[in-house]
């Protein structure tokens, strides 16, 4: 007779003896990928496996492989927002570094371990969606009194220094800094100083800032920073 073929090799459990979900072998993978490498080096798999990842901003044609992109989870995957975005200042509903995506992976794989209940991206979705239903339902109440509408006040802008006076800024100094030389102010500290002599005493002096979102940027201009 013939021999019995070999039984399929079974679904890897977590501590409850439930088979593990799908997307614990997809972050599993990433995670080893993106811990040897960067977000731009794995967008192409991260592309792959479902994962929604937007246009490169702050990237250059003389430093390949620099950059950043804002990286979305599938539907059925557990929401970035639930895991990651509640525990970060700006509230981000996106991916957009490799400390974020580090972080989203692990706590995956932790919730994959534990066997815990969670929100999928579609959950938050459909969430979303609610909450603009609601808000277009009273914006269309009639018979709720309006306030009126409030002046629009300008505050003018905090003086700039005089001409040829930068800013000089310590360790430990609490700032907001244009991050990639975007448009958006983000909050850090000040965690190193970089100093470069030139000729006549003249120093350059660009900063290492650690976000309050776990992100960090090298040689900051001070251009690119304000006092908090």
């Amino acid at each position: 007779p013939a021999p019995a073929a070999a039984a399929p090799p079974a679904a890897p459990t977590n501590g409850q003896g439930q088979a593990q979900p799908a997307w614990a072998a997809v972050c599993t993978e990433v995670l080893a990928a993106v811990r040897d490498s960067n977000i731009m080096g794995v967008r192409d798999r991260l592309v792959g496996r479902g994962f929604r990842c937007g246009p490169v901003y702050g990237g250059s044609k003389q430093k390949p492989g620099q950059g950043y992109y804002e990286i979305t989870p599938p539907p059925a995957f557990p929401s970035s927002y639930y895991l990651v975005g509640k525990n970060v200042r700006m509230n981000k509903e996106v991916l957009r570094s490799k400390t974020q995506l580090v972080k989203y992976f692990e706590g995956c794989i932790a919730l994959a371990q534990a066997g815990g209940a969670y929100r999928t991206e579609a959950d938050r979705e459909k969430d979303e969606g609610e909450d603009a239903r609601r808000a277009a339902l009273e914006s269309d109440d009639d018979d709720a009194p309006h306030a009126p509408p409030q002046p629009i006040v300008r505050v003018p802008p905090p003086p700039r220094k005089a001409t040829g006076q930068v800013e000089e800024f310590k360790v430990g100094d609490r700032v907001k800094a244009l991050y990639q030389r975007g448009q958006r102010w983000y909050p850090g500290r000040v965690v190193a100083v970089n100093v470069q002599h030139r000729s006549l005493g003249v120093c350059d002096r660009s900063y290492d800032i650690e976000y309050d979102d776990g992100d960090e940027e090298s040689n900051v201009r001070p251009a690119l920073m304000r006092r908090i």
